[in-house]
């Protein structure tokens, strides 16, 4: 998606366009097509362009309607003929084939900041208005698409790319410990507001940020929030509810292709697979060519179906697949150019050993567009508290009738399934999150690492289903870890089963039988995918694939040094990293999996300076 960034002096001094060009041509490697600035006084905009839908053919970036309101946009625009629909009814001439920032740009003529409240998509913009000295900033709903600020010394410094904004000479390079400690014990930033630098913020997602003249102050506010508890729909035949998911479906995924060259990240499970046969039937329908193919990881040192089961998708539906071995490149030595480096601590950065950047390196070289499954296992989850509530809420009557569905979904395995879940929401034989050995105890002891480990391990566990998506952390650092600016491809990641109008759906549905095995999802995909893909039951990896491949091939020698490093010490005791990397026979399958958070830290410290201090060397 493209790069945008900007600058607004709040004391009214002019903007420094040189430094606005430098921070534009820097995003130059998420958006190749065109850069460009634009500058008035006290504020400017850069934009990176990246083309990755038809109507971006002929769009441009900054961009204006009338010479006074200008817009950096980083977005998809999903449900474009209903909003273009809207703006006509309000006497605005927009043409069906406008690109998308010129829609959201016609909403804010419309609507002004309410024009938050008719978009759907992914998207990161930011919308000067100079009649009124205006600066609106804003992210989805979902958090699909990043976005930073930075506040420091009278200017505001904003921006969808972080490696733009630390481009400015007044923003420090000091760590956010807490936002460190946070990586190791979560893979991720707990705090939706803060970024890895402690000058840095980020805006979080369904989050709006403004600046007027006239009132001098920044602020930050949420402009939509999810329902805490909808009414379950209830339809009279069971159809209806597979009708109505299938139709959102398509839209979903038709609104995230708008293009002829199409990679999937596929798995043999049911969610990306129900993405792919989708868009093969809209892009088959579509009356002219396109290019269609599948990405499927496979491992080869532990026990994986994998190949067979993505296999038979890609046959039945008729699209070509690439498989990728994990594990013949899972202990490859990172690389040494450190441009290479993600530019934050990410869920990304646990995966750089090369197979998973990997698969997106060669879904970039296809085209520019990239679908995932994201979304099916949060969105359709049958929450530990349902029943209680049914009880609570509607009687011994309604939790009799939804447990005859269940029954009669599932007919003789009902009482099978009913014991799995009634274990599984009690809590019965699951393991407990453990708390990484490895931590140095002064540093935890400063952050209450530990304390933090505990509340924030348990909130998740009590925050399933669709409405974690967008308010608790985790689905919004992974899928903006995905953006460009973190990637370094020209690559656009999407994820058709994170559609909000999916998950509003989701939201009104009653988890039995629907969410049941993802009952729904294999009903509406029973014509579309093979037999042996609805029937399989959903699957784990039998085992942890780096501890496999450390066992079967030994500890490598770049392994143990950045396990080693001094610029760890300060966070991690090295001492119990290197015995646990040494020992993958007794260490846990959850401890084991986080070795690579601290090593991963070691490479990002003794790169992460290299980066940005060479560009600035260039001003």
């Amino acid at each position: 998606m493209s790069g945008i960034v900007g600058m607004l002096t709040l004391d009214g001094a002019p903007v420094d366009t040189a430094l606005l060009k430098q921070m534009t041509d820097r995003m130059g490697f998420r958006g190749p097509d065109a850069q460009a600035t634009w500058a008035a006084g006290s504020v400017g905009l850069g934009h990176a362009l990246l083309r990755t839908t038809f109507e971006s053919a002929h769009e441009q970036g900054p961009c204006s309607l009338d010479g006074q309101v200008w817009i950096a946009a980083d977005a998809r625009v999903d449900a474009r003929s209903e909003l273009i629909h809207e703006l006509r009814a309000k006497d605005r001439d927009v043409a069906d084939d406008a690109p998308d920032p010129t829609l959201i740009l016609h909403a804010y003529h419309v609507w002004e900041d309410a024009c938050l409240d008719h978009l759907l998509g992914d998207f990161a913009f930011a919308i000067w208005d100079g009649r009124t000295s205006h600066l609106l900033c804003a992210r989805d709903q979902v958090g699909m698409v990043p976005f930073y600020y930075a506040h420091v010394n009278d200017c505001l410094t904003f921006g969808n790319t972080l490696q733009a904004i630390r481009l400015h000479p007044d923003i420090s390079d000091t760590l956010n410990e807490q936002a460190v400690g946070d990586y190791l014990i979560f893979r991720a930033n707990q705090n939706l507001n803060s970024s890895t630098f402690i000058d840095i913020q980020r805006l979080p997602p369904a989050h709006l940020l403004t600046w007027t003249a006239s009132d001098g102050s920044i602020r930050v506010q949420r402009y939509w929030d999810p329902p805490d508890a909808p009414d379950y729909l209830h339809l009279k035949h069971p159809e209806e509810y597979v009708e109505r998911f299938s139709g959102l479906l398509h839209q979903a995924v038709a609104d995230r292709l708008r293009t002829d060259r199409v990679t999937v990240a596929m798995s043999g499970g049911m969610d990306s697979p129900s993405v792919a046969a989708v868009a093969h039937s809209i892009l088959s329908s579509g009356g002219r060519p396109f290019q269609l193919r599948a990405l499927t990881h496979l491992h080869t040192l532990i026990p994986s179906e994998e190949r067979h089961y993505a296999g038979k998708v890609a046959k039945a539906v008729g699209f070509p697949i690439e498989y990728i071995d994990v594990d013949a490149r899972l202990l490859d030595p990172p690389a040494e150019d450190p441009h290479m480096l993600s530019p934050e601590l990410s869920p990304l950065l646990t995966w750089w050993l090369g197979p998973w950047l990997g698969l997106r390196s060669r879904a970039a070289d296809a085209g520019r567009v990239l679908l995932d499954g994201f979304g099916g296992d949060p969105g359709m989850y049958l929450l530990r508290s349902y029943w209680l509530d049914l009880l609570k809420a509607r009687g011994a009557g309604k939790a009799v009738t939804h447990l005859r569905h269940y029954s009669q979904t599932y007919g003789h395995r009902a009482p099978l399934f009913i014991r799995w879940n009634l274990r599984r929401w009690l809590g019965i034989g699951q393991s407990r999150p453990e708390y990484p050995p490895w931590i140095n105890s002064e540093f935890a002891d400063r952050l209450h690492l530990e304390a933090r480990f505990r509340r924030l391990a348990k909130r998740h566990s009590h925050n399933p289903g669709w409405r974690s998506v967008v308010r608790t952390p985790f689905w919004s650092n992974l899928v903006s870890s995905l953006d460009p600016g973190n990637t370094l491809l020209p690559l656009e990641t999407r994820s058709p089963l994170l559609d909000l109008r999916l998950l509003r759906y989701i939201a009104t549905l009653p988890p039995t039988p629907w969410f049941l095995r993802k009952h729904l999802l294999r009903e509406a995909l029973r014509d579309d995918l093979p037999e042996a893909v609805l029937k399989r039951p959903k699957t784990v990896l039998p085992g942890n694939p780096l501890r496999a491949t450390i066992i079967a091939r030994g500890v490598p020698h770049w392994l143990e040094e950045l396990a080693a490093a001094p610029e760890l010490t300060p966070y991690i005791d090295t001492g119990a990293l290197l015995a646990t990397i040494r020992s993958p026979q007794t260490a846990s399958d959850a401890n084991f999996m986080r070795i690579m958070r601290p090593v991963t830290l070691s490479y990002w410290l003794t790169h992460r300076k290299n980066v940005n201090e060479g560009d600035r060397r260039t001003r």
